[in-house]
């Protein structure tokens, strides 16, 4: 890592990236299939579980404005595996996805007299498989209410959004609400990974 990070890709790179497959263009209806996928393995991967992560953001961006959904949807996506990979080695036998990302304006009345119309609650809904679910979300002595994943979750998505420009760089990210996990009635296999 560099003191002063850019948005250019250097020659020397420091690590390994991560790939990120979208899935298809975001839109202004939620999605019924991953928007973007973490391609771990090449195996197949059974979807069996799902969890959704509810923050409040304010935004220097217009998400609804070119790749600005795209960003933010990435962004959020890279600090849910982020997060889990505080607590425990994120392994390639892991499938996540993320299905849903929901934005929506907060207006409150305060909020419309001073006309800011920055503050967004943004929901995402990520499905997972087994062997997560075992590893980290149904593991007590790691996963026990969410509060303190989701701490470290708004930590990092932070750090990304204030990377990434979608942000002010003195930004708060408040977690709202960590789902339950839930278990998912018909497992969906994922051809090429998740």
């Amino acid at each position: 890592p560099t003191s002063d990070p850019t948005m250019e890709p250097t020659e020397d790179p420091t690590s390994e990236p991560t790939t990120v497959v979208p899935t298809g263009a975001p839109s202004e209806v939620p999605t019924s299939e991953p928007t973007v996928r973490d391609v771990t393995t090449d195996a197949p991967c059974d979807i069996s579980y799902s969890i959704t992560i509810t923050f409040r953001v304010t935004l220097i961006i217009d998400p609804d404005v070119g790749d600005n959904k795209r960003a933010l949807m990435r962004g959020c996506y890279s600090a849910f595996i982020q997060a889990i990979s505080v607590f425990i080695t994120f392994d390639e036998e892991y499938c996540v996805a993320l299905v849903e990302f929901i934005i929506d304006l907060v207006i409150t009345s305060s909020r419309r007299l001073l006309q800011e119309d920055n503050l967004y609650e943004i929901e995402g809904e990520f499905e997972y498989n087994e062997a997560l679910n075992d590893a980290f979300f149904n593991n007590p002595d790691i996963f026990t209410n969410g509060t303190d994943f989701g701490d470290i979750f708004a930590a990092i998505l932070e750090d990304i959004y204030v990377q990434n420009g979608l942000v002010d760089e003195n930004a708060t990210i408040t977690v709202t609400d960590v789902g339950e996990p839930i278990l998912i009635e018909e497992p969906k296999p994922v051809e090429g990974g998740c």
